[in-house]
């Protein structure tokens, strides 16, 4: 029989905090993790669904009808004006609740709870998630652009606030396999090279000695997912073999 040699805990846990979360991490799997996430619990659950919140109530954006092409179905936001700047985006929540779940974790890891050698698992999703699940089609290229700027900000943010050898950002691949498999419309015009592109953009933020995993996320939602033959079309394999080279970014023509 083999034995098991480590585990891996992705990003959402169904527990009541970020404490309850890392003490069970540690008292039923401690020996066996590298990384434990905070759990995305409260106000953070849902994945990216608290980030709707970002666009809904900003008052540059305005919501029109309901989209379909989303792994739920919701609103969508346009810009009422072209102007759009980082200024335009006050927090994403990602870096405060990044800083304050770890302050839990040290004081566990201090008092035994866990393990020294875990690090604090951070989950961010690329910017081009809550952009494509959020936002309008004709505004999604502009309010990328910005939204990825403010999202690595709260990234250094993150990264300065925790001591060097404890973070661990994982990389939220999901929609990502939406717009491969023609689920979801986007604005990519070659969206295997589009998406690799971000994800090394991504990494590249990340500096060398903090650890950097993904999470190749392919869900399907209602248990129905009638796409799925259609999977043979991409080799995902590949696609992580390209994104794992290195995390220098070159750009889509680089790859």
């Amino acid at each position: 029989m083999t034995t098991p040699t480590g585990g891996h805990l992705v990003r959402s846990v169904p527990l009541n905090d970020s404490s309850e979360v890392s003490r069970t991490a540690g008292s039923t799997h401690g020996d066996r993790l590298l990384r434990v996430p905070d759990g995305e619990t409260g106000v953070q659950s849902n994945w990216i669904g608290p980030q709707f919140a970002v666009f809904y109530d900003n008052p540059i954006f305005e919501t029109v009808g309901g989209t379909q092409d989303t792994y739920r179905p919701s609103p969508s936001c346009v810009r009422k004006s072209a102007a759009l700047t980082e200024d335009s985006f006050s927090r994403l929540g990602y870096a405060d609740a990044a800083v304050a779940s770890h302050r839990v974790f040290a004081q566990l890891k201090e008092s035994g709870d866990l393990p020294s050698r875990v690090r604090f698992q951070v989950s961010l999703p690329t910017p081009l998630a809550p952009v494509s699940s959020f936002v309008a089609l004709t505004d999604r290229a502009v309010v990328e652009t910005v939204y990825e700027s403010v999202m690595i900000s709260e990234l250094a943010e993150i990264i300065e606030a925790i001591p060097r050898n404890e973070p661990a950002i994982l990389r939220d691949v999901a929609v990502e396999f939406s717009i491969l498999e023609g689920i979801m419309t986007s604005y990519l015009e070659d969206a295997e090279a589009g998406v690799i592109e971000r994800l090394l953009w991504l990494g590249a933020h990340v500096p060398e000695d903090v650890s950097l995993v993904n999470h190749l996320s392919y869900g399907d939602a209602g248990h129905q997912c009638d796409q799925i033959p259609r999977c043979a079309q991409h080799d995902i394999v590949l696609m992580l073999t390209k994104v794992n080279r290195g995390r220098t970014y070159t750009g889509a023509n680089g790859l």
